[in-house]
């Protein structure tokens, strides 16, 4: 069975809180569809669903060539959301 998506700000906060969630990875692609990400600590994201996430774009290729590579802002889509489990990487 497939796990539910959160469709809130709410929802997401409650599987942080379920599942200890540490960190989230928000993932993007640039105009030339290379995808791209940074990761926020738990404790930010109240911000990132309230004002986005500032990020440095100076590594965008896009945004490169622009006089405000190095301000972008990030703005949570949270019709674009998915849970992506990490894999088990511990060696017995």
């Amino acid at each position: 069975m497939k796990d539910p998506q959160p469709t809130t700000a709410d929802d997401v906060r409650a599987i942080c809180e379920e599942r200890s969630i540490r960190f989230i990875r928000f993932w993007f692609t640039d105009i030339l569809g290379q995808l791209k990400s940074f990761s926020i600590g738990k404790d930010a994201l109240d911000d990132a669903f309230e004002g986005g996430m500032g990020f440095d774009g100076s590594s965008i290729t896009c945004l490169l060539y622009t006089s405000d590579a190095a301000d972008d802002l990030l703005c949570v889509d949270l019709g674009g959301r998915r849970i992506i489990k990490k894999k088990n990487t511990s060696h017995k």
